[in-house]
């Protein structure tokens, strides 16, 4: 919710970048958070972010780890909704033991 608070009071097109290294996997649903990134990136900035992966659709919450985890599709129409060229989605390493999305979004 934090994140989401400061970006609201950012300004338009006021940042060339937004890392989200960790986040998305406590939030669950994205939409709010691709829709303040798409309002405060600059043209041509980026959206880079980690989260956990699953290969279904859409994002759902993995009670053993307790955090969310996110499909490809899922990320593929958040950056159609919000005017992000997905740029980088592939399955990386990030956390030893734990598949992850590394992302790349540009504005």
């Amino acid at each position: 919710r934090e994140a989401l608070d400061f970006m609201g009071a950012a300004a338009d097109a006021s940042f060339d970048m937004v890392l989200a290294a960790g986040l998305v996997d406590y939030l669950g649903e994205l939409d709010a958070l691709f829709q303040q990134v798409a309002r405060v990136l600059k043209p041509g900035g980026l959206f880079v972010l980690t989260a956990s992966y699953h290969d279904a659709t859409g994002y759902r919450f993995d009670a053993q780890a307790e955090r969310f985890t996110f499909s490809r599709p899922y990320f593929e129409s958040l950056a159609a909704a919000n005017a992000l060229q997905l740029v980088k989605l592939e399955q990386a390493s990030v956390v030893a033991g734990s598949t992850m999305w590394l992302g790349v979004f540009r504005k």
